[in-house]
């Protein structure tokens, strides 16, 4: 009867252990412990394509269906749901722009709540926000070659200006609410870019604080609110009175990708002559501060003050402004995107249908 009883508890026992291997095994924070991973897995629906974007000490995965936030460890913190065709999303400090590229919707948040939104009457084309909430956004407009309205923290327009002879390539809004757009000539033998300051106070008329040739990609007020001017033909620099502060020609090389907001590293990539990306850093000043040739195509890109992440097939590399290969991840599958976390400890790594959370070495 004694070996009855104690095989049935021998096997009892057995069951709870096994019970227990399995929910320690099922779970994503002890796998990693256990077995050294240095990864976690963030799933989302197939067939949704996603960007990532860095808020706060969390990182949002931004889809047409809405905004997932999620921490270091891949555990959602909230969730915001909306419809767009094409968001282009932007963050500045607390605020969270949310604007329907080719639509007619913006949304503004503080993290999952909605502080106000708006439609345009005609397609937007691009927008930014400032630190203090307000919202420039260029569209199309009949009779115009394009217009942009300039919305404040609450959502109330405040200014309306009207490009009139050229198209808008880009804005952006300053800290004290200038706004600088970027207008694509064409009435010479070949696109120039005219340079505006706009006061969107409506004091001072807008001004034309320079020409650039060829077309103006990108235009990025840096935390000194100087302008950062990104062109097919090179790298201007405008402070906030509109003086040209520097410029750097890129030698006939258009950049593939760039990252512009890290102000003292600057990071461009150029098409390398072997089948490879070349990538380079600048200062504040304009100064070149390194180079780095990749071993294949740059895929993907993010910086984070002196952190520079890159991939290529198979691999995700931190170089030092300087150039300096610090170290490289293993990675699965095709990176389509990454960002690195605030506190630049880790990365989120951007699949088809799933997302891998990465130490950085």
């Amino acid at each position: 009867m004694k070996k009855i009883v104690s095989k049935k508890r021998l096997i009892g026992a057995l069951i709870i252990i096994v019970l227990i291997a399995v929910a320690i095994v099922s779970n994503p924070d002890m796998q990693s412990l256990l077995m050294g991973r240095d990864s976690i897995k963030v799933s989302f629906q197939s067939g949704v394509e996603h960007t990532a974007m860095p808020y706060a000490n969390k990182m949002l995965l931004v889809s047409a269906e809405g905004i997932r936030a999620v921490d270091e460890k891949g555990q959602n913190a909230w969730n915001v749901v909306y419809a767009m065709t094409s968001p282009q999303v932007l963050v500045k400090d607390e605020f969270i722009m949310v604007a329907d590229v080719n639509g007619t919707q913006i949304n503004v948040y503080e993290k999952d709540k909605l502080l106000w939104n708006v439609k345009t009457e005609k397609e937007i084309l691009t927008s930014k926000i400032n630190d203090k909430g307000y919202v420039a956004v260029a569209t199309d407009e009949l009779g115009y070659k394009g217009v942009v309205n300039v919305f404040d923290s609450n959502g109330k327009e405040v200014f309306k200006w009207h490009s009139g002879e050229g198209y808008i390539g880009d804005i952006d809004i300053a800290h004290d609410g200038t706004l600088a757009v970027a207008q694509l000539m064409t009435d010479r033998e070949s696109v120039y870019t005219r340079i505006m300051f706009v006061d969107i106070k409506g004091k001072k008329d807008a001004r034309c604080i320079g020409e650039i040739e060829g077309m103006t990609m990108r235009v990025c007020f840096n935390e000194n609110d100087d302008l950062i001017a990104i062109a097919d033909c090179g790298l201007f620099c405008y402070d906030d009175d509109g003086e040209l502060r520097y410029s750097n020609d890129f030698g006939g090389r258009i950049p593939t990708t760039c990252n512009i907001e890290n102000e003292d590293n600057m990071v461009f990539v150029f098409e390398g002559g072997l089948n490879n990306s070349v990538l380079e850093s600048y200062s504040e000043k304009g100064k070149l501060r390194g180079k780095h040739e990749a071993d294949g195509k740059i895929k993907t890109l993010d910086v984070n003050g002196e952190y520079i992440l890159y991939s290529t097939i198979g691999s995700v590399k931190r170089i030092s402004p300087k150039g300096e290969l610090k170290s490289e991840m293993p990675v699965k599958g095709d990176v389509k995107g990454m960002q690195m976390f605030s506190d630049r400890n880790s990365f989120i790594s951007l699949g088809g249908s799933s997302a891998e959370i990465l130490k950085i070495k």
